[in-house]
């Protein structure tokens, strides 16, 4: 039948990394990252190396993790930062510069999938890898002001933002500190956000094709302003359009947007409470 073809085009079009966002995806806490021996490999790290090369940009660094795993790539950018530690001398911080801004070069391309869709897999890498990417923005706050600044400039002119943008922004809530009210970097961003979010609620349940990127934003939105106690119209109005979609979808058969519609709910609960 038509409907039979349709789920089985549907299904080819599924890969691994949209199958990893089917249920909730595993992300390392701080507690596992912190636990993790970075100077022993475990099985089926056999080969990684103790001494990597210190990569100066984007595609290096992609070269480096290939498709390894959170933990292993954890494991690898932060043995490069031993081995080329600022204490060694001024060539190696140099280096180091060069690896953060192409560390964070490396962030928002895996975070977000040619075909303009949210990356799980990239999400998770990310999520990692915040520890020493927070660290590093410590060591180089010139080099992560620059980075950010630049791309914001951007993304203001942007009339249709796409995932990239959203990760540019996530990207953004685990760097700096979002409680500052006038901080370089932090305000656009959140300022660009808001109306970013104010413009995707205006579609109501018509955000069904913008699901993923909305709810991503809408956490974004979150991470501005709830720390701050900062309140935020196009919070809730995103919410309740991601609402709607939600409950429209489920009333069409789709079972894991009732679980999402009740973790929205919760989490604009919780918002009104703080």
């Amino acid at each position: 039948s038509d409907e039979e073809e349709e789920a089985e085009e549907e299904e080819k079009d599924i890969d691994d990394d949209d199958r990893q966002g089917e249920g909730c995806p595993q992300l390392l806490t701080m507690v596992e990252a912190a636990a993790l021996d970075l100077m022993k490999n475990s099985k089926g790290e056999d080969g990684l190396p103790f001494a990597p090369d210190c990569p100066r940009n984007a595609r290096a660094v992609a070269d480096m993790i290939g498709d390894r795993p959170a933990k292993t790539a954890l494991k690898l950018v932060q043995r490069v930062r031993a081995c080329t530690s600022a204490a060694l001398g001024a060539d190696k911080r140099a280096k180091l510069k060069a690896f953060f801004v192409a560390l964070l070069e490396y962030a928002l391309g895996v975070m977000a999938r040619s075909d303009g869709d949210l990356s799980v897999r990239g999400a998770a890498l990310v999520h990692a890898l915040r520890g020493p990417m927070v660290e590093m923005a410590v060591e180089h706050p010139d080099e992560a002001q620059a980075f950010f600044m630049e791309r914001l400039q951007q993304m203001g002119k942007a009339r249709l933002p796409t995932a990239a943008e959203f990760c540019c922004l996530k990207l953004i809530t685990l760097l700096f500190p979002v409680t500052d009210f006038q901080h370089p970097v932090c305000t656009p961003a959140a300022l660009l956000a808001d109306n970013w979010a104010a413009n995707i609620a205006k579609l109501g349940a018509g955000i069904e094709d913008l699901v993923s990127e909305g709810t991503m934003l809408w956490e974004i939105l979150y991470q501005f302003c709830l720390p701050a106690r900062r309140f935020c119209t196009s919070f809730f109005q995103l919410g309740m359009a991601l609402l709607e979609s939600c409950w429209a979808s489920a009333g069409a058969g789709r079972a894991q947007c009732i679980d999402a519609s009740v973790a929205i709910a919760a989490l604009m609960a919780k918002a009104l409470r703080e």
